[in-house]
């Protein structure tokens, strides 16, 4: 559960998850993105459930038996009805808006089915609800009931500017599946 590989001479990283073990600190961490090598903020800890806007369909809950970071992590649960392309989105904090030195969103993934890489996107949004994403991340392929720690890297950061919701789209109707975000 070990994910940080840091050249030689590296300053120390602060927030780091330690799963408990003596380390540099443990605290919650999940949609992190790194501004600068040394550098992490939060953009949301899924210790609260999203609930922004949650389609039909579709039900959010906070599991605080399933997770990797923290106490906590969110679970979305996709019925055999749920359209694809719907996304589930929660508000961000309005102090934490503006992304314009990020380099990658990092957060844990799983899935109670095998997905494809892009069967589920993470949005962030300078609107509401997530009506019209300035940066969307394909979740990477999920193994089915494993988690999975994913780096996606950032391409143009440039736009990320007011950022206030973020979202979880279920891109392609895969069926019926519990998937989990932390």
């Amino acid at each position: 559960d070990y994910w940080v590989r840091v050249p030689i001479g590296f300053p120390p990283i602060r927030n780091l998850y330690t799963a408990g073990v003596g380390g540099v600190t443990t605290g919650v961490g999940a949609f992190l993105y790194r501004k600068k090598a040394d550098s992490t903020v939060v953009i949301h800890s899924c210790e609260a459930a999203f609930d922004e806007d949650v389609p039909a369909n579709t039900t959010v809950t906070l599991d605080t038996t399933n997770f990797k970071v923290g106490a906590a992590s969110n679970k979305f649960t996709f019925a055999a009805a749920a359209a694809a392309g719907i996304i589930v989105t929660d508000v961000i904090s309005t102090t934490l808006n503006t992304l314009l030195d990020i380099v990658a969103v990092e957060f844990w993934a799983k899935c109670s089915i095998n997905t494809a890489a892009a069967d589920f996107k993470l949005h962030l949004d300078d609107n509401a609800k997530c009506v019209s994403p300035l940066g969307s991340y394909s979740v990477p392929a999920l193994t089915a009931n494993v988690w999975r720690h994913c780096r996606v890297a950032v391409a143009n950061a440039s736009v990320l500017v007011a950022i206030i919701s973020v979202g979880v789209e279920y891109d392609v109707d895969i069926g019926a599946c519990d998937f989990w975000i932390d």
